[in-house]
Parts: structure tokens; sequence; C-alpha cells
């Protein structure tokens, strides 16, 4: 890493902090979650409150100043002692190793092939799917820890989208694709990766946004679908949407993925996600963003609640960190003792999510 390392943060911190747009600003995740779990379901159903709370929670690890990896990085760049990562590529304080965590197992910045990480995602789904049906059936009156999985699920559903929005985009596709790799991320190719488009407009045939639709399709609703969500972009002209002035056609996707959904239940909190996010480092705590939206200055309404009941970011982040740390391959993780120094003997956390503020 060395010199190579703090290079690509310096041009992280001039090209992300210069104002240009970000695929974090429009909600992608968010938006394809929820056209997803609506094309299941006939227009005149009303949806499923708790695949609405894991639709957001889908959105919020690019939301909330704990999670976001880009602020992350930041905080990591300015923290006394942490020189270590930048040269030798390990942790010496719980706020680097917070963000290898938050890097590792929300955006699948590993840095290794893609077919493992993406399994993972898709294992996690299935554990929380396990834990979701015990709940139901031993205290279904539990609304709170049936609400906070829905928003672990939506944890899981982010990584799973970042496997495809985060594997390279200049690997040789004869050989197994990889993920942009831990703290650096895509800094080379800017924000390219993260527009839903962008791989369609540059001809590259794998990881696109249509192979997560129709992916993601199976893994979190488990039908074989996507045709009628994916279909949504083939009237965008792309070739014509083809920089970054006009993202690739990303506020368009998004506007037309609004409008598939069928009810309000579906549509966009107040103000809309396409204002959640406006600056590239985050200053909005994961609470803040699940009580209030982007601010209480702007009047926001924070996420839909179930029986006045809304996820609890800290108990999701420290149950899904546990449960990552569980399922993913040891390969994926950045150096050997990293577990062992974010989990004690008791297999408890010694990281907080305070440890991102």
């Amino acid at each position: 890493m060395g010199w190579t390392h703090w290079w690509g943060v310096v041009v992280i911190l001039v090209g992300w902090g210069s104002g240009m747009a970000m695929a974090y600003n429009e909600g992608g995740h968010h938006y394809t979650v929820s056209a997803i779990f609506a094309e299941g379901r006939p227009a005149t159903a009303i949806a499923d409150p708790y695949k609405v709370v894991e639709a957001f929670c889908a959105q919020l690890p690019d939301l909330a100043m704990e999670l976001d990896a880009i602020t992350q990085r930041q905080h990591v760049l300015w923290t006394k002692n942490e020189w270590r990562w930048g040269v030798f590529g390990d942790c010496q304080t719980n706020r680097c190793r917070h963000m290898v965590a938050t890097h590792l197992f929300l955006h699948a910045l590993t840095g290794t092939e893609v077919v493992p990480v993406r399994q993972a995602a898709g294992a996690l789904i299935q554990a929380i799917d396990q834990e979701v049906q015990a709940v139901q059936k031993a205290s279904p009156q539990d609304i709170q820890h049936l609400v906070n999985l829905a928003c672990e699920r939506g944890f899981a559903d982010h990584l799973l989208g970042d496997t495809f929005a985060h594997a390279e985009l200049h690997g040789d596709e004869s050989k197994p694709i990889r993920l942009y790799p831990t703290g650096l991320g895509h800094w080379r190719d800017m924000h390219t990766p993260d527009f839903m488009l962008s791989r369609q407009v540059k001809k590259i045939s794998q990881n696109t946004w249509q192979q997560w639709v129709e992916h993601a399709s199976v893994i979190i609703e488990g039908r074989v679908g996507g045709a009628a969500v994916t279909a949504l972009a083939i009237d965008l002209s792309p070739e014509d949407r083809s920089d970054m002035k006009d993202a690739f056609a990303e506020q368009a996707l998004d506007m037309k993925l609004l409008k598939f959904l069928p009810d309000l239940s579906w549509k966009p909190y107040t103000p809309t996600l396409l204002e959640w996010r406006t600056d590239t480092f985050l200053n909005t705590l994961c609470e803040e963003q699940l009580q209030y939206g982007p601010s209480k200055r702007t009047g926001g309404t924070g996420v839909p609640s179930i029986q006045s009941i809304r996820p609890q970011c800290r108990t999701v982040w420290e149950g899904y960190l546990t449960r990552a740390l569980r399922i993913f391959p040891p390969a994926v993780l950045p150096y050997a003792s990293y577990k062992s120094e974010v989990l004690d003997r008791s297999g408890r956390l010694t990281i907080k999510l305070e440890d991102g503020q």
C-alpha cells in the first residue's frame, strides 16, 4: 500500500469533496429494492410494512455517518496513531476497526473476488430469515425485535447490491472479477461504479444493475423475476448520458423506479430520499436518520414505523456485524488478527457504533 494508499486518500478528499453528484444522493438501493418487492405483488395490495422498513434500511448505510464508507475513511485519515492503516493496512484503534467493518460487511469493499462475498450476503439474508421465523413462532408480539431484523435484512440487501456496484470496472472479464479494496474503495474510478447504468454505458457485461435486480429477486424475494424492473432502463438512451454530468441517467432511472411503485407506502419520505444526502462527508447519526429523516430542520419524518416502533440502529448494527463475522469467509478479512480484535473470547463485540462518530 504505502504512498499509493495515501495518494488514493488525497484523491478521495479532493474529488469527492468537490460537489460532484453521487449515486448516494439518489437512493438507488432503496428504490431498486422497493421495486423488486413491488413487482412480486398485485398493484392494489398494501405493501408489507416490514418490507418498507427493509427497503429504507437498504439505503441507510449511505445515509448515516457511522455507516457511510467515505465518511468512515475520512475519520480514520484524521485519527491520531492510525498511520499504520495507510502504510501497512492494519488497525491500531477501534475507529479504524469500525471503518473496516463498514467497508467489508456493508459496502463489499474487500479487495477479494466477488463470488464469495456475494454468497456471504445471501447467507446473511438466509440466517436473518431463520431468526425471523423463530421470533414469529416464539414471540410474535415482539415487534421491536422483528423491526430490527427487517432493518438488518436491509443492511444485507445493501451488501448484496454493492457486490455488483463495487466490482472493479477494469478487471479482466476472462478472470474472476474482484471487488474494490478496503479503505481505498474505488477512488481510481471516482463515482462511476456507483451509478446503476454506468456498466451498461461502458459496455461491461458483468455486474450490471440489471444482473443485480435479477439476482436480488431470487435472493431477497425467493422468485425468478426482475424483468418488469429492468425494463424501466430500456428507453433511457444511456449512450446519450455517458458522462458524469448526467450521472449515467441515475436520477432518470430513480424517477422511473419511483413511478413503478404502486401505492403511497412505497413512495419516498419527506423530503424525498433524493434530498437526504447532500454532503460528501456525513454528519447525521444513524439514529437521527431513523427518527427524523434528513434533519430536524427540514421536517423529515424518518422511516415508517410499525405500531409506532422504529429500528434501533445500535441493536441492528451489532446484530448484523456479529452475524457477518460468523458467516464471512476468513479470506475476506484484511489481516489475520482482525476478527480476534473485534470479538472477545465470549463472542461479544469490542467495537461499537459510536466508534464511527
